[in-house]
């Protein structure tokens, strides 16, 4: 007969793993929030950069 361990020592692991799952996926969304909040500004300011630079095809041509 194969030996089992104790019920609470079963609930104690599986208590674990969630809450180490719960963790990790908790730090993937912070990850996640943080690079779409870097991706976020860096579209403002190449949209700044458009705005502020004086491209030639943008300007009407003297006649």
């Amino acid at each position: 007969m194969e030996h089992q361990p104790p019920d609470d020592l079963v609930a104690a692991r599986m208590q674990h793993a969630v809450r180490k799952y719960a963790t990790a996926l908790m730090q993937i969304e912070d990850a996640e929030r943080e690079r779409d909040g870097a991706y976020r500004e860096r579209a403002h300011l190449v949209a700044l950069l458009a705005a502020m630079t004086d491209a030639p095809s943008s300007r009407p041509r003297a006649t």
